[in-house]
């Protein structure tokens, strides 16, 4: 998974995994008020309302703050004094470095942190495993309800009107349970 370092850049790398260790706190919080508006709901369709709203929080919490972190961490996108003189400071520590001053430089933004890297490379890897957890689900469940439903065809009986092509609950052995008595009766005359 180091080839993943590569595809993404170190800003966006640091501001993803920080989005994910916030959301942490944000998820656990939004659990928290779901229980205590749940405990107050008495009626399903308040509780699933409640619900289907901490699922949407849920959702959106995570993209609201990487957003929000992306912007205090990129200088681009902070206007005013604070942007330029981010912008101005990043510039003298690149200019120094590269004139081979032996003075120390501090350390870049765009270092790649181990831990930031190895959380967001488990968190892809647990997306994709259970991706793939559903997907072969939703498989499996299609092809035990491909394999259940078979189509049954029957000759319509000419002593029963409209049963034409159904069969009765029990399956085929049924119907010809049922065509049996419908031949009896009619020879002795009964009619429903």
């Amino acid at each position: 998974m180091s080839n993943f370092a590569n595809w993404i850049s170190p800003e966006v790398l640091r501001t993803l995994g920080w989005t994910l260790l916030h959301f942490l706190w944000q998820g656990a919080g939004l659990a928290a008020l779901f229980a205590v508006a749940a405990a107050v709901c008495r009626r399903a369709s308040a509780r699933y309302a409640v619900a289907v709203g901490a699922l949407v929080l849920m959702m959106i919490s995570p993209v609201v703050t990487f957003t929000w972190l992306h912007h205090e961490t990129n200088p681009a996108g902070q206007t005013g004094a604070q942007g330029a003189s981010t912008w101005a400071g990043t510039s003298t520590q690149n200019a120094t470095a590269l004139s081979g001053s032996r003075a120390p430089v501090a350390k870049s933004r765009t270092e790649r942190p181990m831990a930031m890297l190895w959380l967001v490379e488990a968190w892809f890897l647990g997306v994709l495993l259970l991706s793939l957890r559903t997907a072969g689900g939703l498989l499996l469940i299609e092809r035990m309800r491909r394999k259940e439903i078979k189509p049954v065809l029957r000759m319509p009986s000419a002593g029963r009107s409209g049963s034409a092509g159904m069969v009765p609950p029990g399956g085929a052995a049924a119907g010809e349970g049922a065509d049996r008595l419908d031949r009896g009766a009619n020879r002795s005359g009964y009619r429903a």
